[in-house]
């Protein structure tokens, strides 16, 4: 795992209509009146209690097997949910002016699939069997998942965007420009933040 110093300097290009809405959102909020009063955060993959989208994650160390695309070597910044909404109040309460500018959130470093994979078994206390998965693997899982998902009309975690996101080399980002604009910093890591996030699950019997 190697720390993440690279500031997000590059335009946005989403790749998804989740993305495409986010990035709508912000130009949105930039059309307001009063815009130099604004702030926008980026967070990186959000991750912890009461959230679905690394649960499966979670089950696969449970079942002992963990299908990995591309080898799992693609690299991911994450944040703990909790760190997320810290950085917000602290933007929200900053006495520095720092409006009109975008930053990124992350925990620090950049981990590949197979690093969230190490901190999840651990905080699960099981060895998934990692399988080198391709790509038209993953989205013929995701085919599938979306026909269920339209057949019970429910949403699913699983979808071919999803795959594509999944599917990028790099997925990075930085904090340094928040912690550098108002001394903001991340204070759990994956290795805590699984833990507490395994725990959770199992409280509310989601694992």
């Amino acid at each position: 795992m190697a720390p993440a110093r690279m500031a997000n300097r590059a335009p946005a290009q989403p790749l998804t209509a989740y993305g495409r809405s986010k990035l709508h959102g912000e130009e949105l909020v930039r059309g307001w009146q009063g815009t130099d009063r604004t702030v926008i955060i980026r967070p990186a993959t959000v991750y912890g209690p009461r959230d679905p989208a690394l649960l499966p994650f979670f089950k696969a160390a449970r079942w002992r097997i963990a299908p990995l695309l591309a080898g799992g070597r693609n690299r991911i910044s994450i944040i703990y949910a909790v760190d997320a909404a810290r950085a917000i109040a602290q933007v929200v309460t900053a006495q520095k002016d720092i409006s009109g500018k975008v930053f990124t959130l992350d925990d620090g470093n950049i981990y590949s699939w197979r690093d969230l994979l190490t901190a999840v078994e651990g905080a699960v206390g099981h060895r998934a069997l990692r399988i080198n998965s391709p790509r038209w693997a993953f989205y013929a899982a995701a085919m599938a998942s979306e026909s269920f998902g339209f057949l019970l009309r429910r949403p699913v975690m699983l979808t071919r965007e999803k795959v594509l996101e999944m599917s990028q080399t790099a997925w990075v980002c930085s904090h340094a420009a928040l912690r550098d604009e108002i001394g903001w910093s991340p204070r759990i890591d994956i290795t805590e933040g699984a833990k507490l996030t395994a725990r959770w699950y199992r409280e509310q019997h989601w694992l």
